[in-house]
């Protein structure tokens, strides 16, 4: 049965490491396979002699893309009447 790897996972200053479910030791990264763009298979061994497969995921987003952001605004401002496009460009204050 994979672990979530989200479980192994401890800040480390800038990076992240990937801990072994059993000993808590840092692990190898031994392979990986792509499942999705949001998900991988990451293949792991320790230095405890455990070796398995744990799974990497995207949960969600806190931010999207700005080039989706960007689309999105565009298609809320098309579909606003004119006067509310032109208060827009107004300036504030």
């Amino acid at each position: 049965m994979p672990y979530n790897v989200s479980v192994g996972l401890t800040p480390l200053e800038d990076d992240m490491r990937i801990e072994c479910p059993h000993c808590e030791s840092k692990v190898s990264i031994t392979g990986h396979n792509k499942m999705s763009p949001a998900v991988k298979d990451i293949y792991a061994s320790c230095n405890c002699g455990w070796r398995g497969v744990m799974t990497l995921s995207h949960k969600h987003d806190i931010q999207p893309p700005t080039i989706q952001m960007r689309s999105m605004l565009q298609q809320l401002i098309a579909t606003m009447p004119a006067e509310e496009r032109a208060a827009l460009l107004e300036p504030v204050g």
